[in-house]
């Protein structure tokens, strides 16, 4: 889950390129492909980087293998599952997670729990989001036995904030055109 406190630019995920601002809030899955880059006002201070975000970093599975099984959890377990396309809020619902994120950092011990389990239920019960990746984006990506489609991604990652062209994936992929 990340929400940008400070900075706008360029942001991909998956096969999704959009712009950034402050106050963006996405839910990000795993093994999905994400990059922002600010805009060069953020990178090019004099007090250094003025780009700022807060992330909470969760497995599946960390509140035990059971927790999806209950089915009060099976809305939550499913938004979950959507995040493997990046999720963006907006929003009222947006706004509340905010909230509750940003007053996180002045409670401590059980509290952050329970403030994150509140994050938990607005995630489950909103439907003010928009899926970002395209839905087959990583199904048909194995890194196994597939080098060429891993350079090509790692270079579209690393180069997504200006014009790939095809004569730059096949040079970077050792191909080339007929």
């Amino acid at each position: 889950l990340v929400l940008v406190t400070k900075g706008k630019g360029k942001r991909m995920v998956g096969d999704h390129i959009d712009r950034f601002e402050q106050n963006d809030l996405l839910l990000i899955g795993p093994y999905l492909p994400h990059v922002w880059q600010c805009d060069q006002e953020y990178l090019i201070h004099p007090d250094g980087f003025q780009g700022e975000c807060i992330v909470y970093h969760f497995i599946h599975d960390f509140l035990g293998t059971q927790f999806f099984e209950i089915p009060e959890n099976r809305n939550l377990d499913m938004m979950l599952s959507k995040s493997s396309r990046g999720i963006k809020f907006f929003g009222k619902d947006k706004e509340k997670i905010i909230n509750l994120i940003l007053n996180n950092y002045k409670k401590d011990g059980v509290d952050r729990l329970y403030s994150l389990f509140s994050i938990f239920h607005i995630l489950s019960t909103t439907e003010d989001y928009s899926l970002l990746s395209s839905p087959g984006f990583m199904e048909p990506f194995h890194t196994e036995g597939n080098e060429p489609m891993q350079k090509a991604l790692e270079y579209v990652v690393q180069n997504f904030h200006r014009e790939v062209t095809i004569k730059d994936m096949l040079s970077v992929t050792n191909m080339r055109s007929e």
